[in-house]
């Protein structure tokens, strides 16, 4: 049979971790997209994903994003065909609902 003390300890314990943990989850940005939409207007940074290739990836991009805090509003990500062979990742000031148009291999995704 335990002692009381170590119940005790155990249930604190319990709560520490319970109250912790949606404090790291709630920290994490979640994002809406649009596959194979594009939008050009508002690009305030575009990623060099050779200089950068954490950025390389949908979630890469979108960690370059959250990482401007509120200046940054949503990316464009670039499977393939990057333009001038290295920019995958458009950083937008602004996301305009009526300003995506179809384009293959180009991810749109705005902060939610």
């Amino acid at each position: 049979m335990l002692k009381p003390s170590t119940v005790l300890a155990a249930i604190v314990a319990l709560g520490l971790v319970l109250i912790a943990s949606p404090v790291q989850v709630s920290g994490q940005r979640r994002y809406l997209c649009w596959y194979n939409r594009d939008q050009n207007a508002y690009t305030f940074k575009k990623i060099d994903c050779k200089k950068q290739p954490t950025a390389a990836t949908l979630e890469g991009c979108q960690e370059v994003c959250t990482s401007h805090g509120s200046k940054c509003a949503g990316i464009v990500f670039a499977v393939y065909n990057w333009p001038a062979g290295k920019h995958c990742c458009f950083l937008k000031s602004y996301m305009d609902f009526y300003g995506r148009q179809f384009q293959m291999d180009r991810h749109t995704c705005k902060k939610e």
